[in-house]
């Protein structure tokens, strides 16, 4: 199902993370997925359309970003996978149903400075208390499921 937007199409952070290196192979896609804005045109009818990147971090020149996409499901949550380089490295990071609209870039910016300098950045309340929220949910379809 080519949209990604059906129920059944599921991804684990693993099948993402092959996806990622196997686009190494189609550069192309990495330069326009991190493309920060352009305008398509269009000949029938003739119109023009605006493209801005909704990855917030490809503006940021202290990222070196070779691919990304992000995606929104209510199943899914936010979610953003990037190919990226942090400490002279190859790193493919994987970022799945984050707690906000823009989580999603505040926690691939935790990883970073994970990967960077070793220390923890503390994770915000109200994301703990979603994941807390969607455990008991994920409980409670479980247990559901096992009595039907």
């Amino acid at each position: 199902e080519p949209t990604g937007l059906s129920v059944h199409n599921v991804s684990t952070a693993r099948d993402l993370t092959k996806l990622l290196i196997a686009s190494k192979q189609y550069p192309l896609i990495g330069q326009l997925s991190t493309t920060r804005e352009d305008m398509a045109t269009f000949s029938n009818p003739t119109y023009t359309l605006p493209f801005r990147n909704t990855n917030h971090l490809v503006y940021r020149d202290n990222w070196n970003i070779q691919l990304t996409k992000t995606g929104f499901t209510n199943a899914a949550g936010h979610c953003l996978v990037m190919r990226t380089v942090i400490n002279n490295k190859p790193v493919a990071l994987v970022v799945m149903d984050a707690f906000g609209k823009y989580t999603h870039f505040a926690d691939a910016s935790r990883l970073r400075t994970w990967i960077e300098t070793g220390k923890v950045m503390p994770v915000p309340a109200a994301a703990l208390s979603y994941k807390k929220q969607k455990a008991a949910q994920m409980a409670a379809a479980g247990q559901t499921a096992q009595n039907d």
